[in-house]
């Protein structure tokens, strides 16, 4: 059963979007973190298949590029896919770039997201 972790300090996006792909990934486990932090303490109960995260969180403890490079040498996440999400553009967040996998522009067209998505989960 895949698992996605959408990290986000926005709370009703969170809501909005998790309903959304709840009803498009019937068989995936969602959770929704606040900070990238607590997406962190969530591999202990295991590693998500995927991965989109926001950009800016700034009550974040954790760098989005901290984050990320975690994420990258973890081997138990060789597979997990990392997507950013952001309202910056591509070259605003160059530093972070080449650790991604998928950039999210918002505001987003989930169909879109969702077809990168289904490009890593089945």
């Amino acid at each position: 059963m895949p698992t996605i972790h959408l990290i986000d300090d926005d709370q009703d996006f969170l809501k909005y979007f998790q309903s959304w792909l709840s009803r498009k990934f019937k068989n995936a486990i969602i959770k929704t973190l606040p900070t990238r932090n607590s997406s962190l303490n969530e591999f202990k109960h295991g590693i998500p298949n995927l991965i989109l995260v926001d950009y800016n969180i700034p009550e974040d403890p954790r760098s989005l590029r901290d984050y990320i490079e975690t994420v990258r040498t973890d081997f138990r996440c060789k597979e997990t896919k990392v997507f950013l999400m952001t309202v910056y553009e591509y070259y605003e967040i160059m530093n972070v770039c080449h650790l991604i996998d998928v950039f999210v522009p918002k505001p987003f067209d989930p169909e879109k997201v969702l077809e990168d998505m289904k490009r890593f989960i089945r």
